[in-house]
Parts: structure tokens; C-alpha cells; sequence
């Protein structure tokens, strides 16, 4: 038996020091509703070339992943997406010379809709396209990052999940209570 709680009491002692707060990584759900409507935006160009239809939903995403921006920002963005959708349909961008001879001016419109945000994007000659963004660094200072680059230089800080430190102090309780009753069984406190 005392063996069982010799390893119970091990084995919430690694779970205790193995709940450390994480720096918050993710999307939110305003951030996923944008990132739906940009993917399905780009999924209409898609077959005309799926190599770069999938670049750009990488670096959104990637992008995504180290920013925070909050249900006004992404309504914005969500308007912007509108926006340039809008004008591919109306200057008949529905080839890839097409897009290609409009790049320069949709690239002009992207980046005047996403700088207010701190994002910039750029195109390579071959219309790959490279999202850099302004983000807080953990000691809060300004940090430019490229989104391929998975935001290495930023971490993300939006709080604390508590959820994993209350599991391990319940768990740590009933093993405590668990061994105060085999000891006071047992009659291991006695003195001879």
C-alpha cells in the first residue's frame, strides 16, 4: 500500500511541476470566422493556380496565429476581403496573366486595408505573397516578424488558463486525503 501512494503522491508532484502557464497560441473565434472568409475567397481563384491559393491561406494563417485582433478588427478585415473581391470581379481577374498584370493595384489595396493593423504583405516576382507584421515582443517592445516565419520573435499574451493548475490541486487533495486515511488505518503514526 505504501507503494500505491508512494507513486500517487510521485505522480501528482510531476503533474504540478508540469503545469506551468503557456503563453496563449491560437486563433480566436473572430479571427477563425476571418480566416473562413479569406480562405473561401481565395478558394475562388483556387483552380486557376492551387499552389499560390495555398501559399496565401498558409500565411494568413500563419499570421493569424500571432496576432490578436480583436471582433473590430476582423469585421474590418472581413469588409476588406469584400472589398478586393469586389474589384478582382469588376477589372475581370479571372486568369492568372490577369492577376498577375493587376497584382501592383490589388496589392495597393490589401496592404491600405491591413496597415492600420500593423500587417504589411508583399509579392515575390513569381506573386508569392510574404505577410510581415508589428506585434508586442514578451518584454513589450515592437517586434516585426514574417508570418512564414511563424511569428518566432512574438509571443502572444492574452492570459492564463487556470483549468490544468485546479486538476492537479484536486488531484493532490484526494491523494492527500487517500494517504492520511491509509495512515490513520494502518495505525502508522503510533508511538512505541
Amino acid at each position: 500500500m505504501k507503494k500505491i501512494v508512494s507513486i500517487l503522491l510521485a505522480a501528482v508532484l510531476v503533474l504540478s511541476l508540469a503545469a506551468t502557464a503557456f503563453a496563449a497560441d491560437g486563433i480566436n473565434a473572430d479571427e477563425e470566422a476571418l480566416l473562413v472568409k479569406f480562405c473561401a475567397a481565395v478558394d475562388q481563384y483556387a483552380e486557376k493556380s492551387p499552389a499560390h491559393a495555398m501559399q496565401f491561406k498558409n500565411e494568413a494563417t500563419s499570421a493569424l496565429m500571432k496576432l490578436d485582433l480583436d471582433a473590430a478588427a476582423c469585421a474590418d478585415l472581413s469588409a476588406g476581403i469584400d472589398k478586393v473581391v469586389a474589384y478582382a470581379e469588376a477589372n475581370g481577374i479571372t486568369t492568372k496573366a490577369a492577376a498577375k498584370d493587376k497584382a501592383a493595384d490589388v496589392l495597393a489595396l490589401v496592404n491600405g486595408l491591413v496597415a492600420k493593423y500593423g500587417i504589411s504583405v508583399s509579392l515575390s516576382d513569381t506573386l508569392y505573397a510574404t505577410v510581415c507584421f508589428t506585434a508586442a515582443d514578451g518584454n513589450g517592445a515592437a517586434n516585426t516578424d514574417k508570418a512564414s516565419n511563424g511569428g518566432a520573435k512574438i509571443v502572444k499574451q492574452t492570459g492564463v488558463d487556470m483549468t490544468a493548475t485546479y486538476a492537479v490541486a484536486a488531484v493532490l487533495v484526494v491523494a492527500l486525503v487517500f494517504g492520511m486515511a491509509v495512515v490513520t488505518k494502518k495505525n502508522l503514526l503510533s508511538n512505541n
